[in-house]
């Protein structure tokens, strides 16, 4: 005997409209979420460049209680970048300083230091500064904000405004 075929099989699989209602919501769920990824990348190179900045000052510091090579140590600071030098007082020239650029998102916003300028210098054996005060770190595509604080006996902290 043979076996017939019924009219009404179908075949399984998806439908166009099956695949552009699935397409459709994708690119939805990726619009909704491209803007909160590229803030979270934001904040995230803010926090990276407050971090690096806070061990580069740690590690001046450091240099300066040690008395490596004699001397005090110091940190320079500009808006998109900051130098680690030898000495009091800074000198752009000087072949043996470290300098480190800032992600291109993040900018120093503000430096305000006790006696002014842009420069942090620790003092040898105890590691105070007398140029103690705040140095404000800004993410440029928002309002994110790193506050890095150092005081008359070289303590240094910071505190986020994301």
């Amino acid at each position: 005997m043979r076996e017939c075929i019924k009219k009404n099989e179908y075949f399984q699989g998806f439908t166009i409209i099956e695949i552009l209602v699935v397409v459709t919501i994708i690119i939805i769920l990726a619009a909704i979420a491209i803007p909160y990824g590229s803030i979270f990348l934001a904040q995230n190179q803010l926090q990276d460049s407050t971090l690096n900045i806070i061990d580069s000052l740690r590690r001046t510091q450091s240099r300066a209680m040690s008395g490596m090579g004699e001397e005090t140590w110091g940190i320079h600071f500009t808006n998109t970048s900051y130098t680690l030098f030898q000495g009091s007082s800074y000198d752009p020239v000087d072949p043996d300083n470290e300098v480190n650029d800032l992600s291109n998102v993040v900018r120093i916003s503000s430096i305000s230091l006790n006696g002014g300028g842009d420069d942090v210098i620790f003092n040898r054996v105890f590691g105070d500064t007398n140029n103690f005060g705040m140095i404000v770190l800004a993410d440029q595509n928002s309002d994110s904000q790193a506050t890095i604080s150092i005081n008359e006996v070289g303590m240094i902290d910071y505190d986020y405004n994301l």
